[in-house]
């Protein structure tokens, strides 16, 4: 399921929080979720919410917490990246996703993929 799709499937699931449509637009449509510092307290800040509310509303509604549902965004940001264009340096392409690591980027992509990114493109 493409990161689009998941957002919306959060913000359709978490009609409770006043602020879903923001929630979302923050972390798709201003990409937030390339920012390395994005934290929690980071996205309840812009949107005007409270950090137990909108974490709540990750775990139950989409069965994720925060961190993955912004790393999942970050691998799949990567895989789409990767393919588009194949010869690009990996380096600069973790970067760009919000990892501040490449062991980061790809421990997560390796975790969301089941594969490096090496791998990934030879598949």
């Amino acid at each position: 399921m493409g990161s689009v799709h998941r957002g919306l499937r959060l913000m359709d699931e978490c009609s409770g929080i006043r602020g879903r449509r923001r929630i979302i637009a923050e972390l798709h449509d201003g990409e937030l979720w390339r920012n390395p510092d994005l934290s929690l307290d980071m996205l309840c800040e812009r949107v005007g919410s409270n950090k137990d509310y909108v974490s709540q509303c990750f775990r139950q509604n989409a069965n994720t917490t925060f961190s993955d549902y912004v790393n999942r965004l970050r691998v799949d940001y990567m895989a789409e990246e990767l393919k588009a264009h194949l010869f690009q340096v990996h380096k600069e392409l973790y970067f760009r996703a919000g990892f501040r690591s490449k062991t980061a980027a790809f421990t997560n992509f390796k975790k969301y993929k089941q594969m490096s990114p090496t791998e990934f493109l030879t598949t």
